[in-house]
């Protein structure tokens, strides 16, 4: 059971990453013609990651709160209607201060760097091609 549980985590983690960074690629897409100003005007390409950065960090605060209130909740629900039970199998995780923090921190990383990761395929770019439409 703890091969099966480890395998159904590393699985749901590889699909947040893969979904994370594909809705900031996109977000970093519909800001193309923004990042080509600041490239034109100056900006390094360090400054402007600096500046993806900062939204997807500003996005991640609120979003994980909200999140981790939501999961909370449910699992309390879940807990005390006697549901997460699974193959007979009775299931307890211990929803710690430090293990709520750790996963909040984790998550706001995953949005800062998945935000920088999408910006770099830009970056490569010269001005020019990003004000292009």
């Amino acid at each position: 059971i703890q091969v099966l549980f480890l395998t159904l985590i590393v699985l749901a983690g590889l699909s947040t990453i893969g979904g994370t960074t594909a809705a900031f690629a996109q977000a970093v897409q519909t800001r193309k013609q923004e990042i080509g100003i600041y490239r034109a005007t100056g900006a390094t390409r360090r400054q402007v990651l600096c500046l993806l950065a900062g939204d997807a960090f500003l996005i991640a605060i609120p979003a994980g709160i909200v999140s981790c209130v939501g999961v909370y909740t449910v699992f309390v629900i879940l807990s005390k209607m006697n549901l997460l039970v699974i193959f007979g199998v009775q299931l307890s995780v211990p929803l710690t201060p430090f293990v709520i923090l750790s996963v909040l921190i984790a998550g706001v990383l995953l949005s800062v760097m998945s935000a920088v990761v999408a910006g770099l395929a830009f970056l490569s770019k010269d001005a020019i091609c990003l004000l292009g439409r």
